[in-house]
């Protein structure tokens, strides 16, 4: 456990028992939105306080502003896609999820060097649509790609919708996500 602005937070370790593969097919995260079990966990640091944790409920006072930190096992000469959706944004939608961030050409795992895709913009969930599940997953790229979409900055932008991570990820020939880890967010009154 970690402790973080006085509360406890419980870190579930996925050790190389499968914990992570078997996690991630319950939650239909694999197959569906990812295609391959990621070789990772990525770790998602608030504040100083590791908080994602398959699933784990974070606070909005932290996921209101982006992480302070990103860290995988990343190679320090090959570039790397950082992507957050929304996996519960819209099941009525054909692809349905939301990006809430898209960070691309990461060199090594300098992620905040990276170029900004889809900025940061995590909206709280409506009040009756219960939890949400936010997955971060980390594509390795290889070589630095010249990405041909528009730059998205506003929280509230509706070309966040309707995404699909495995659909952009292909169209940019990235195979295999190398890490990969998830939280849920639920409503708790308006982010200001």
């Amino acid at each position: 456990m970690l402790r973080g602005d006085n509360e406890l937070i419980n870190i579930m370790e996925c050790n190389g028992d499968g914990n992570m593969e078997d996690i991630l097919l319950e939650e239909k995260i694999t197959p569906g939105i990812l295609d391959k079990i990621p070789i990772y966990i990525a770790e998602i640091n608030y504040d100083n306080v590791t908080l994602a944790t398959f699933g784990n409920v974070i606070p909005k006072k932290y996921y209101k502003k982006h992480p302070e930190s990103v860290e995988w096992m990343p190679d320090c000469h090959l570039y790397y896609t950082i992507i957050f959706t929304d996996i519960d944004a819209n099941p009525k939608w054909p692809r349905r999820e939301r990006q809430l961030w898209i960070v691309g050409n990461i060199l090594g795992g300098a992620w905040n060097s990276g170029e900004n895709i889809t900025e940061y913009g995590i909206l709280e969930p409506a009040e009756s649509s219960g939890k949400h599940r936010v997955l971060v997953v980390i594509y390795e790229q290889g070589n630095k790609i010249d990405f041909k979409e528009p730059v998205i900055t506003k929280r509230d932008d509706e070309r966040r919708d309707n995404f699909s991570t495995l659909e952009f990820v292909r169209k940019y020939n990235m195979d295999h996500p190398n890490a990969a880890n998830y939280f849920s967010i639920k409503y708790e009154g308006r982010i200001k």
